[in-house]
């Protein structure tokens, strides 16, 4: 199993890890599916994975962004099979990326008019059903997505922008769909999955509502066409939590995770962001088991979890082309009724990742946690702990858990070869300095104690996943 192979589930104190599904070694005979990473070009199911070169979070940081997040569709709006394979944020370069062949346009003009239409980020939610023959392939995609703009007049411009389809030959407007919001458009696209050699069809039904362009998108593998009933059902979902989100009624949790960039020479490999549980809604993932998905979600609650937040990152250093050998970050962000319940969730941490460690070895609580500072900055904790990736392949990390108040943040970062922990250490503080602020954070690069090995360069193993 490589660092990217379908994970078993974490149960303690960290949450799933969604996997990577890859569907590059299947054939098209050998399932009816598709991977769930693949979509029609015109569809905003485009993954940030499939766009090389481009950084996903660069960009504009708006000064006041709402929770785009929890505008998101959940497990429960969904039959069950469906789960979640990725959360996604992005900056203009992916979002140009990602439409300059749908719409023909030359690649430099159309950043150009999105940045001057205020464009600034987008956010987005891939749930998928699983084949029974093959589960890196799905037979059915729902994307979940809203796009944050400066203002109002710019979102309407943008709009006008990216859902302009009329020289193409496989994506149509459907005529008499329902309004929604201030600007919406219902189009269908047809074509065929390259991963699979299936045909598709794909609805989209997009909405503006002032500055916020969202949306949903559902995309059928088997050659039937989806129900325009039910995507407007979904979309109206969306509005409703997008609205309930802008009145401030969300954990904006959204805000207070720390992002990371990689650099001039390092590449951001995989990205993944979402909340893992919301208005006392577990988040059901991809593939993932019934009992996996309740065990979590007795776990968070019976810890008097709130919410939680994760977001995972993995760091090709420069030069490096092994995923295996790729820096993973994982960042967690967790919310309290009272500091008690918080100050209680992290003095058990360590305790708890050592009784069910799950696919990690090696746990170790650590004697000495340093000290953090920041406001209401109270209890910590922290691990050391081993990942094996491949039969010859070990990743060591660290891992922290620090209370600020009624909010925990985690951080834990491994490497092949092990890594500094003091850069762990200072990982850890910068996003506990995200908390609180009013703005996104700045993203941060990783320093070279993240991404070089304290020990002799490993050796390159054959690449497993």
């Amino acid at each position: 199993m490589g660092r990217f192979g379908l994970l078993t589930i974490l149960l303690v104190i960290g949450l799933a890890v969604p996997a990577i599904i890859a569907a590059q070694d299947a054939t098209p005979e050998a399932t009816p599916g598709a991977s769930p990473q693949a979509s029609p070009d015109a569809s905003p199911q485009a993954s940030p994975v499939a766009s090389p070169g481009a950084s996903p979070v660069a960009g504009l940081v708006p000064d006041d962004a709402p929770d785009l997040a929890a505008m998101m569709l959940r497990s429960s709006d969904f039959a069950d099979g469906y789960g979640l394979s990725q959360g996604a944020l992005w900056g203009v370069d992916v979002e140009v990326s990602n439409n300059t062949e749908a719409l023909a346009r030359d690649p430099d003009d159309l950043r150009d008019e999105l940045v001057d239409a205020g464009w600034q980020l987008r956010y987005l939610a891939y749930f998928g059903i699983p084949d029974e023959a093959d589960t890196t392939f799905i037979t059915e995609g729902t994307t979940s997505y809203v796009t944050l703009y400066a203002d109002a007049e710019g979102a309407e411009t943008g709009f006008e922008i990216l859902e302009e389809e009329a020289d193409s030959e496989t994506t149509q407007d459907i005529e008499d769909a329902p309004e929604l919001g201030d600007q919406s458009e219902l189009t269908s696209t047809t074509g065929t999955d390259e991963a699979t050699g299936n045909p598709f069809i794909s609805l989209d039904y997009t909405f503006r509502i002032e500055n916020l362009v969202a949306g949903v998108s559902v995309t059928d593998f088997s050659g039937a066409e989806p129900d325009q009933a039910r995507v407007a059902e979904l979309a109206e979902l969306v509005e409703g939590r997008l609205e309930a989100a802008v009145d401030g009624d969300a954990p904006e949790l959204f805000g207070q995770i720390l992002r990371l960039e990689p650099g001039a020479t390092a590449t951001t490999q995989y990205s993944t962001e979402y909340y893992a549980i919301i208005d006392e809604e577990p988040l059901r993932l991809y593939n993932e088991a019934e009992e996996d998905t309740t065990a979590r979600a007795e776990f968070l609650g019976g810890n008097e979890v709130e919410a939680a937040y994760q977001y995972e990152v993995y760091i090709l250093p420069a030069g490096v082309t092994d995923p295996n050998l790729s820096l993973a970050v994982l960042s967690y962000a967790y919310t309290f009724a009272d500091e008690d319940a918080a100050t209680a969730f992290v003095d058990a941490a360590a305790e708890n990742f050592v009784d069910a460690p799950g696919i990690y070895t090696e746990v170790t609580p650590l004697d000495g946690v340093p000290s953090f500072t920041g406001d209401d900055v109270g209890a910590t904790s922290g691990v050391s702990y081993e990942l094996p990736i491949t039969d010859e392949v070990v990743a060591a990390g660290f891992r922290y858990w620090v209370q600020s108040g009624t909010i925990v943040v985690s951080v834990q970062a491994d490497l092949v070869d092990g890594l500094s922990e003091d850069a762990v250490v200072d990982l850890t503080q910068a996003q506990l300095d995200c908390v609180g602020q009013d703005t996104l954070c700045e993203p941060l690069t990783p320093t070279d104690d993240l991404l070089q090995a304290t020990g002799s360069a490993p050796a390159t193993p054959e690449p497993t996943g």
